[in-house]
């Protein structure tokens, strides 16, 4: 596989984890204590391009812990009086820019495929 198709196939990992994230955050909009959490995407990017080494069967790969699905906790905002610091518009504004990333991705890898097939027809005539 290309580093073209790789990039793309680890955003729509990206886009994948990010959606179930903020889909959790949408759930528990009003879930009193509930801290909103985001997908770090330079770690996430960082963690598909590095094969780490590992020297000891205790080291763990970025976000392999045990109970860590990638996600970090969003401590940026404010939190309202019921200690919940989700923004409803905010986490649906992220949920459509995530699916626009998304959409772009499978389109990009649709159109190399696409090019790839037709280098082929042409280098078997």
């Amino acid at each position: 596989m290309d580093e073209g198709v790789k990039t793309l196939t680890t955003l729509m990992d990206f886009t994948t984890l990010r959606n179930k994230v903020l889909s959790s955050n949408i759930a528990n909009s009003d879930t009193p204590g509930y801290t909103a959490k985001e997908v770090d995407f330079s770690a996430f990017f960082d963690k598909a391009r590095l094969k780490m080494v590992s020297t000891s069967p205790m080291h763990y790969e970025i976000g392999t812990q045990p109970g860590h699905d990638g996600a970090v906790m969003n401590e940026d905002t404010l939190f309202w009086g019921d200690k919940n610091n989700v923004e409803l518009d905010m986490e649906v504004a992220k949920m459509t820019e995530n699916g626009l990333l998304y959409q772009g991705a499978t389109k990009l890898i649709s159109t190399k495929y696409r090019l790839y097939k037709a280098a082929a027809k042409v280098t078997a005539q």
